[in-house]
Order: C-alpha cells, then sequence, then structure tokens
C-alpha cells in the first residue's frame, strides 16, 4: 500500500555494522504535523536514528477501488511531503505514502514493516498551547503500537540535547522498560534523569481488617514505600547517566501531570495488560496524555532493555554473523 521515497538514511549504520531502525513520524499538513517534525528531529537526534516521514491519506473504503484516485492522492501527497522532508533534509529523511482508510492502522503497519524505533504524533488540534491532548488517531495508535509512542504538545519547539529527561517508576516491569529507555535518551543526549516515585494517599470509606490503622500510618508506610523503589531504580541506572529522584505523595496521575511541566519529555511504561511488545494505554498513561506540558513516550509492554531496538536482537545477530 505504501511506496517510498528512498533516500541515504535507508542505508545508514548505527553501530557495529547494522542497518538502523527508523523512527516513524506521522505527518499531516496541520500544525499537529509541525510539531510531529519538531520532535521526531529531537528524538531522531538523540536517539541517533533515521527519521520517516509518514502521510496517511484516509481515502473511504469506496474510494480504494478507484486505482487512478490512489495514484493522484497519492502524487499529490508526496508533493506536500517536500517541505517537512526539507526540514529534516541534514539527517537524510524517507518518506512513506500510504492510502488507507485507517491512519493508526496503517501506522501500525508501517512501523511493524519498518521494525520502526519510535512512532511521533503531534498533539490534537484541541490542545491548549503548549499542552498535550490526545486525538482519536493518538488513542487507536496507542492501542497496539508494536514499539515506543511519543506525542509532542502543540506548539513544542524544545530539544532533548542536555534536557531533564522524566520517567515515572513503580518498581513494576513497564516501569523498568521505561527506566531503560529513559537512560538510551539520556546517555545519547547528555541528559539529566528524573525519576518519579509517588507515595499515593489511602482511599478510605470502606472497612477493612485495615481499618485500625489511621491515614497518617498509610501514608508513612506509602512514603516509605515510594523512597525504597526510588532508591532500586537509582541502583538500577547506576553511573550510566546523572540522575535524581524526586518522591513525591498524591494522586498519581495528578503528580504526573504535574511533574511534566518541570521536565523536558516523560516517560512511562504502558501498563494495561496486552500483547507483549505492544503498547495498551492504562489508566495512568491515558490520563497523563490528557493535560501533560511536556512530550510524551510510551513504552510498549515487554520492551525490556531494548525498547528503542538500539541493542541488536537475536535475529539481528544472527543476520551479521551471516553477512
Amino acid at each position: 500500500m505504501g511506496t517510498s521515497q528512498a533516500t541515504t538514511a535507508s542505508a545508514e549504520m548505527v553501530g557495529a555494522g547494522r542497518p538502523s531502525r527508523p523512527l516513524i513520524i506521522g505527518w499531516e499538513p496541520t500544525p499537529a504535523g509541525v510539531d510531529a517534525v519538531a520532535l521526531g528531529r529531537a528524538l531522531a537526534q538523540a536517539l541517533g536514528v533515521p527519521p520517516l516521514l509518514a502521510h496517511v491519506v484516509a481515502l473511504p473504503p469506496h474510494l480504494l477501488t478507484s486505482a487512478e484516485i490512489e495514484r493522484g492522492t497519492r502524487k499529490e501527497a508526496e508533493a506536500m511531503l517536500a517541505d517537512p522532508r526539507e526540514q529534516l533534509a541534514d539527517l537524510d529523511p524517507t518518506t512513506e505514502v500510504v492510502v488507507e482508510p485507517s491512519v493508526a492502522r496503517a501506522l501500525q503497519e508501517l512501523a511493524r514493516q519498518r521494525e520502526a524505533s519510535c512512532i511521533v504524533l503531534g498533539a490534537s488540534h484541541r490542545s491548549a498551547a503548549g499542552r498535550l491532548l490526545l486525538g482519536n488517531v493518538g488513542v487507536s495508535l496507542l492501542h497496539g503500537a508494536p514499539c515506543p509512542v511519543a506525542v509532542a504538545p502543540r506548539g513544542w519547539e524544545g530539544e532533548l540535547e542536555g534536557a531533564t529527561v522524566g520517567v515515572a517508576f513503580d518498581g513494576s516491569a513497564e516501569a523498568f522498560a521505561a527506566l531503560e529507555a529513559a537512560v538510551a535518551i539520556a546517555q545519547r543526549a547528555s541528559a539529566e534523569l528524573t525519576i518519579l516515585t509517588i507515595a499515593e494517599p489511602p482511599v478510605m470509606g470502606v472497612a477493612t481488617t485495615y481499618a485500625v490503622l489511621s491515614a497518617a500510618d498509610w501514608y508513612g508506610s506509602a512514603r516509605a514505600e515510594a523512597e525504597r523503589i526510588g532508591e532500586i531504580a537509582a541502583g538500577h541506572v547506576g553511573t550510566r547517566a546523572p540522575h535524581r529522584v524526586s518522591v513525591r505523595a498524591g494522586a498519581v496521575v495528578q503528580i504526573l501531570r504535574e511533574a511534566s511541566a518541570e521536565v523536558d519529555i516523560m516517560l512511562i511504561g504502558s501498563r494495561a495488560y496486552g500483547s507483549i511488545g505492544r503498547t495498551l494505554l492504562g489508566s495512568t498513561a491515558a490520563g497523563l496524555l490528557t493535560q501533560a506540558a511536556c512530550p510524551v513516550l510510551v513504552i510498549p509492554r515487554g520492551a525490556g532493555t531494548n525498547a528503542f531496538h538500539l541493542i541488536p536482537g537475536r535475529a539481528e545477530r544472527a543476520r551479521e554473523s551471516a553477512a
């Protein structure tokens, strides 16, 4: 369904002689597309991977039967990609036009075919300036994307070199995956990590065997646990990247929204249960994506230590050995 405008980026190598996996920028001729290009550039530079500008033309199914309409639509879309391609010229981008009724499905399939390192989108046009509000495409994409998905707030013009990278950490496997992804960005962008652990307030009003404990008892216990989890995260990062642990108390989503104004990008694990290696938007990530003040990067469940595929996997090592 897609055709590629190949450039030298497709032959770029990252690491010891292995093909790089592209970072897909979901572009559209709107302010959201501009924001996606800005964040895509910053992430591509930080990760050392080539950008792939993808534009999905969502034609109704009944028009897809006309080869003439599809050819004309594709040609027009390819011409529109000239400006964003020029903006990324120093990174040798490739482009891809896909004609498909579902934008989210098209980007998911493209990411799977290209073994993408990440997908980048702009926020909904309904977002307030400097804020992030996920639109329908973003929500659908995050439910099942085969790689990390990053969303840029409206009007984002930042950069990640020397930035502060925030990561939500609760000790779960998904949190460790997000922490590893944050370390990968920090190492390559000379950035500093802020590891956020949160002591949630107790939910009172239901009689349980723990009713003899006061709210203060619950808070003290939750705070101590959050501090312990923060120490685990700090020990895991070690000397690999400069970092600090910030232990906070309150409702998780509200705390993360507030913290998003203090960092340049926020990473969070995909917590809802679904297929390993795919994102599935949990309540915390969904809540953060409604009003975040910085880009948010959601890491798929089961990503482990290699969310961006910057470390050769078994299949890649086998290809390298055979070469």
